[in-house]
Formats: C-alpha cells, structure tokens, sequence
C-alpha cells in the first residue's frame, strides 16, 4: 500500500519510538557533537547528539539537563575518556558527567586549527609534532600571548593530551564517531526546505537514534 510523505511523517509523529537499549555495557568511550537544524521561524538551532562507545547513541535538543541525567545514569568505566572538539556547549554537557572522566581535545580539530596559522610549512609541521607529544607549553613558547591559536591551548589545556602514547594504547583521540552520527542524523533533519517545529524536531531525533541503535530492522 502506497502512501505519501506527509502521511508517513504524522504516523511517525504519532508515535512514541524508544531510543533502544542504551550500552548495557561499562561506559569507557563517550563522544560528543553538535548538529544545526531549521525552525519554522528560518532560525537555525543546535541539537546535541552523544555517541557512546562508539556504538551507542543519544540525541536532544535544546535539553542539555535531560542529556546530562541520561548519560549520568549509565556505568561508567574509572577513568571513562570523553570527547568534544574545543566549543564550551559540548563540555558543558560533559563536565557533570563524572568527576573520574579524562577530557581529550579532538586531535583533528586540533591540527585543522593549527594549520590557520600563517606561518611556513616548515613551521606549522615542527608544532604539529610538538602537538602530536603533547607538548603545549613549547607550542605556546612560540606564539604570541595575543594570538588565538595560543588562547584556545590556553582554555583546553589540560585536554590536550599526549596523542600519540594515546593511540598507541588504543585510546581514541578523534571525534569523528560522533560527527558521523551527527551526519546521519542530520541528513533527516535538514532535507531541502525542511523547517521544524520544536516538537518535531525532538521526535524525529528519537526516531533517527532509534535507527542508529538499530532498533528498527534494517532491510
């Protein structure tokens, strides 16, 4: 039986999906991003969308108090590692999550910021690898106090880890889980002319989190 768009957009509107089960496993890996999505008023506002164990996912928006009670009522690992590129909304959600957490700067936003910087290649490569050790204070040395590059090691200083004894103990430095489900999600959410009501926009979340815990079977 065929039906329309719009008609499956009210049945699905209709009911209330289940995100799935949430890691029944120790937390040991969480992830977290954001996502832009279009309001009925042209406005564009962020969704939050947490990525756990690399598997597992949490979405909200504009209910950072429900995501952080979310994520606290899971078991963690001591330490559980968490990840968020360098803006304050995402390690605001981070921060009550566990006092016993270690806080790791993606390595790519990291090295993608870096390379803003205008200085010869020669250059920009020496602090890659200072960076790539962990060594902040000698990439610090050499920028000026007013440059921004400097501030932002400044503010996620002690995120900013030793990357490469990291991954070398399998430890994950990047990310990208996450900004991958932001994507999926996200390829929903902002279809071409798509405008969304508060409401909906929280419903087709759980619905898109729902298909990525793979609740629904997929054909």
């Amino acid at each position: 039986m065929f039906i329309s768009k719009n008609t499956a957009q009210r049945i699905t509107n209709a009911y209330k999906q289940p995100e799935g089960n949430i890691c029944k496993e120790k937390v040991s890996e969480i992830s977290l991003d954001g996502g832009s999505v279009c309001l009925r008023t042209g406005e564009w506002k962020q969704f939050k969308t947490a990525r756990i164990n690399g598997q597992y996912h949490i979405a909200r928006f504009k209910e950072d108090k429900a995501l952080v009670k979310k994520l606290q009522a899971l078991s963690m690992k001591k330490p559980v590692y968490c990840l968020g590129d360098g803006h304050d909304s995402v390690w605001n959600v981070i921060n009550p999550l566990t006092d016993e957490r270690i806080e790791i700067l993606d390595w790519y936003h990291l090295n993608e910021n870096l390379y803003k910087q205008k200085f010869e290649k020669e250059i920009l490569e020496f602090l890659e690898s200072l960076l790539w050790m962990g060594r902040k204070d000698e990439v610090m040395h050499v920028l000026d106090k007013d440059n921004n590059f400097r501030k932002y090691l400044e503010k996620n200083y002690h995120r900013v880890v030793n990357y490469e004894y990291y991954q070398k103990e399998g430890i994950p430095i990047g990310s990208g889980a996450v900004e991958s489900s932001v994507k999926q999600i996200a390829a929903r959410t902002n279809l071409s002319g798509a405008r969304w009501s508060e409401d909906g926009v929280r419903k087709i979340l759980s619905v898109r989190t729902a298909y990525l815990n793979e609740v629904f079977t997929r054909s």
